[in-house]
């Protein structure tokens, strides 16, 4: 029903309308050097070519993403502000940010609060959500009305 490019590279919207890809979550709406410029693209969930794309969260205005690395590199208050001016929150990991990475010749960034850290962050940033009633859904359910 849904996909996400690698390195969320853009995608020929026809080509997944014609293999009935319902949404797409390639879209980083954000500037990385060296990777994308996608700073004035929508921020909002949207519709291209009959696909509701489903844009990756980033703040407002400065459009700083809300992404695996600044997850675990910033403090908690950041995705939470984030969330508190959003409509959704759309956000990804990767399965080895979740494992023991610490002896792999990485940069410190990059291996910085894997594992149990990040799933206790995460678990308290998911426990905030909900006593401040935000619900938590797979994207297929969000856009169930959509679809």
């Amino acid at each position: 029903m849904g996909f996400r490019a690698p390195r969320f590279k853009f995608q020929n919207y026809d080509v997944l309308k014609s293999l009935k890809i319902k949404y797409d979550c390639s879209l980083n709406p954000t500037y990385i050097p060296g990777r994308y410029n996608n700073i004035s693209k929508e921020r909002g969930i949207h519709l291209n070519k009959g696909v509701i794309v489903v844009p990756l969260t980033v703040s407002p205005i400065l459009r700083m993403p809300l992404f695996w690395f600044t997850f675990r590199n910033l403090p908690l208050i950041y995705p939470k502000l984030i969330t508190l001016r959003s409509k959704y929150i759309c956000i990804n990991f990767h399965p080895w940010e979740f494992t023991d990475i610490k002896k792999f010749k990485v940069p410190f960034l990059i291996k910085r609060n894997t594992e149990k850290i990040l799933l206790q962050k995460l678990d308290s940033y998911i426990r905030w959500g909900v006593n401040h009633g935000f619900g938590f859904s797979e994207i297929e359910d969000y856009l169930s009305d959509i679809l």
